[in-house]
């Protein structure tokens, strides 16, 4: 499979996981949108149902004025007078409403003192829950007059109770004049043809209302239950488009998932062969490198060990013509006598110096655990003369077990600390030497008081035969450090400088900690 195609499969991926998205996105707002509306439907309804049964209290207090009216004409029972008040004095917010008012619950109302059980804390006319209701000018009008209507019948009821406890209008329409109870006068008020006339005269503008009420909240409920169908309408057909892209991407996905592990099989294969000759040719390299490096390894100790006897020998003969000849020569002949003497001695160091570098991965011992202060100790003996000489204080600790060649950490030691003596100051050189152990690795800085060094040499002065001073003012080879450094990274560690110009130096490696 070409890169071409694999591209164009990508990209039709893309496009189908694309489309689910849009579509999973689009089912979301779908889902919230007919959510919300679910919720104004419910409370386009619950208001709805709450309105008629606000309206329904005016004509069921009706209905109960009359059933109570009546029954006290016949019976003569106070317990019905007394429940025809009450239901007049929370129609009017003068007591509290009952629970479920709108429920009949008077027939159960059977003490003559009780009052209807309410958890409502204030009194509230029934005209106040009309104006609250949100109900339009029209219809409260009806309810108005409605109202009106019915507590004009009051006076019909009342003249009834009057006359049935022997109380009669006089020329002022007061109940003052007392006669003896007419029982059938006051059940004709209450079911005379002025009463039922009147009684009819009420609900003309409730079933007015009702039907203004049921024009204007039926729009609203018909109008969200037409957004909800519409929603849910929605729903379906982009559920059923989800279903068919999920089989459309099962399939699909199937076919172009085989492709892509068949291209990427032939890639792996492809890589995989790729890398094993780049691998065979690496370790060819790395055989070349390695056997070029002993080599070149075992030229310089070669050279170094073949060049010590001739050397010798110049060295040997020039010192024994000086000896032998001194009084024959003038000034200039001993001087260049001399010169050739110290030549040689030079070449001398420079020789062991070299032999010393190449002999750390050549004649490296076994890596052993030891006490690191045994190396101090032996780097100081080797060169106890030279810190005698130079009256250098050395300050250190109590160093812990490490594992490496005791040897080449001697010579870590002993290069540093010499080190820190050439390259003193005017004062006597005072060397501190710390150690830290942190993780698996210790590490170890050596601190001097010298002359510092320049930090664009920081790096620099570990390469070999890099020197930053003449020999007129310090002696060297300039492989010291290197000799250090190769010593560190044959143990695994690294090895650095901290150091400013006339600040003094500090030098730190890590090693391995031992067991």
């Amino acid at each position: 499979m070409s890169g071409t195609k694999l591209n164009i499969l990508r990209r039709r991926i893309n496009i189908c996981l694309g489309l689910s998205l849009t579509i999973m996105v689009c089912l979301a707002i779908t889902f919230i949108y007919g959510y919300s509306h679910q919720k104004i439907l419910e409370k386009a309804s619950e208001n709805r149902h709450f309105s008629y049964l606000l309206a329904d209290q005016l004509r069921q207090s009706s209905d109960d004025l009359t059933r109570m009216v009546r029954m006290y004409s016949v019976t003569g029972d106070t317990l019905y007078k007394n429940q025809f008040f009450q239901v007049l004095k929370i129609r009017k917010g003068l007591q509290k409403r009952p629970d479920n008012y709108h429920r009949i619950y008077w027939n159960f109302m059977i003490d003559k003192n009780s009052v209807p059980p309410s958890d409502n804390l204030d009194s509230i006319a029934l005209d106040e829950l009309f104006r609250k209701a949100g109900f339009t000018k029209e219809e409260l009008l009806l309810l108005y007059k409605a109202e009106k209507l019915s507590d004009e019948l009051v006076e019909l009821e009342v003249q009834s109770f009057n006359a049935m406890e022997g109380k009669f209008k006089d020329s002022n329409g007061l109940y003052t004049v007392l006669k003896k109870p007419d029982y059938h006068f006051a059940i004709e008020i209450v079911h005379g043809e002025k009463y039922n006339k009147a009684k009819a005269g009420i609900m003309l503008p409730i079933n007015e209302f009702y039907s203004l009420l049921d024009k204007r909240t039926k729009k609203a409920v018909d109008k969200e239950e037409n957004i909800v169908q519409k929603v849910i309408v929605s729903l379906i057909v982009e559920v059923l488009f989800a279903t068919f892209l999920m089989v459309f991407l099962l399939y699909t996905g199937k076919k172009y998932y085989l492709e892509i592990v068949n291209y990427l099989k032939e890639e792996v294969e492809i890589k995989t062969n790729e890398l094993a000759l780049s691998q065979k040719s690496l370790e060819q390299k790395n055989k070349e490198l390695i056997r070029s490096n002993n080599e070149l390894q075992h030229f310089a100790y070669v050279a170094s060990h073949d060049l010590q006897e001739p050397l010798r020998m110049v060295s040997s003969y020039t010192a024994l013509l000086e000896r032998r000849y001194s009084d024959k020569l003038d000034q200039p002949a001993k001087d260049f006598i001399h010169f050739a003497v110290d030549g040689a001695e030079r070449m001398q160091t420079l020789i062991n110096d070299l032999l010393q570098y190449s002999r750390v991965t050549t004649k490296g011992k076994e890596f052993e655990e030891f006490f690191l202060h045994d190396a101090y100790q032996n780097a100081l003996e080797n060169i106890k003369m030279k810190i005698t000489e130079s009256q250098a204080q050395i300050a250190t600790i109590n160093f812990p077990t490490v594992r490496g060649d005791i040897g080449q950490i001697t010579r870590l030691f002993q290069n540093l600390i010499t080190n820190a003596i050439n390259y003193r100051s005017i004062d006597s050189p005072v060397i501190k030497i710390d150690c830290v152990e942190t993780g698996s690795e210790i590490r170890i800085s050596v601190k001097d008081n010298g002359i510092g060094i320049d930090q664009k040499f920081h790096e620099r002065i570990f390469k070999i035969f890099q020197r930053l001073h003449s020999r007129e003012t310090h002696a060297g080879t300039g492989i010291g450090l290197a000799i250090c450094r190769k010593i560190v990274e044959r143990h695994g560690g690294t090895i650095w400088v901290e150091s400013k110009l006339g600040e003094g130096s500090t030098f730190c490696f890590t090693l391995p900690k031992g067991v």
